[in-house]
């Protein structure tokens, strides 16, 4: 029996693998979404959850409307410090067959670094996943490597290499300028424009660029059967 509640946007029940404690049984692959907490992380997360499929979000730390959003499905861990067989426990635990990755750090800190978390961290995943067989969904950064000028392109570039050569099977999505519900960012930039008391050159505003939601990139995938042979793929979307 699967239960929907309307109003928490998350489907649970006694198939899903968290609230089950990892014991589910069900013919719809279980999604981790890594960095759920995150702009890109929650809206993903979100909407794969409200579309019916069983989701575990999981991050460092949940705001109360997110720990709300999710409910069970969650899980609350200093995922970039986990060694290999840490990460091996989670993905034995939550027996997911899909991975989206969306953990980033745009600079450093004292909470993390981007050689942490682009890096070692996606070193670990990866090594994990080829023990614990899956489709891993990777959020990186558009361009090519002439065009990195920053540390967080730099190394979310060396995390890209690191996927390739691994073996496992991979979706690596490129998004440039982020829009979401949420004020952050991008988003915050164009509301900030909005809002301004003047118009834009005709230059600027006149300038069309594409828009493509995540969303639909995601589509073709999240229902994957992961079986078979191994499905390797590279998205490119230049201007969303």
């Amino acid at each position: 029996m699967v239960v929907r509640l309307r109003d928490s946007r998350l489907r649970c029940g006694d198939r899903h693998p968290v609230a089950d404690g990892g014991k589910a049984v069900s013919r719809d692959p279980t999604i981790l979404v890594l960095g759920a907490s995150g702009l890109i992380g929650e809206a993903v997360a979100d909407w794969l959850a409200r579309d019916g499929r069983l989701v575990v979000a999981a991050a460092r730390h949940f705001s109360p409307a997110q720990a709300a959003r999710f409910g069970a499905a969650r899980i609350a861990a200093p995922l970039v410090a986990l060694a290999e067989p840490e990460l091996c426990a989670l993905l034995d635990r939550t027996r997911a067959k899909v991975v989206v990755n969306c953990i980033g750090v745009l600079q450093d800190s004292g909470r993390g670094t981007g050689e942490a978390a682009h890096v070692g961290f996606v070193e670990r995943l990866t090594a994990a996943m080829r023990a614990h067989p899956g489709l891993l969904i990777h959020l990186s950064v558009p361009g090519s490597p002439g065009d990195d000028r920053t540390a967080f392109s730099r190394t979310k570039r060396v995390g890209e290499s690191i996927i390739q050569r691994s073996g496992v099977p991979h979706l690596i999505l490129r998004p440039g300028f982020v829009l979401a519900d949420a004020a952050f960012g991008g988003s915050a930039l164009m509301r900030a424009l909005a809002m301004l008391p003047f118009a834009l050159p005709p230059s600027l505003a006149a300038r069309p660029f594409a828009v493509t939601s995540v969303t639909t990139s995601l589509a073709p995938w999240h229902g994957r059967r992961t079986t078979g042979a191994p499905a390797v793929a590279t998205s490119r979307q230049p201007g969303t």
